[in-house]
């Protein structure tokens, strides 16, 4: 049996950060979103636009993204095993 070096967790560690911290981003969105939306607001802190639809829907796009990702990721590396 190979004995696999540290460098090798360290590109799947990074992506696993990267992919969670894009869920919360989406998650955060969706958040600001649907208050700013039920008060018949604009967003203030959105990322790219103050139509609290749109910064809905790019939400539900991150979080859907990231939970593919997070998703590939973990079938990956339980066949690899």
């Amino acid at each position: 049996m190979m004995r696999q070096s540290r460098t090798e967790y360290v590109v799947p560690a990074v992506v696993v950060i990267v992919l969670i911290s894009l869920l919360f981003m989406g998650l955060w969105a969706i958040d600001i979103s649907l208050s700013a939306a039920m008060m018949g607001a604009r967003l203030t802190n959105g990322f790219i636009t103050r139509n609290p639809i749109q910064m809905l829907h790019m939400g539900y796009y991150a979080v859907i993204g990231a939970s593919v990702g997070l998703a590939t990721l973990t079938v990956a590396i339980l066949l690899r095993r």
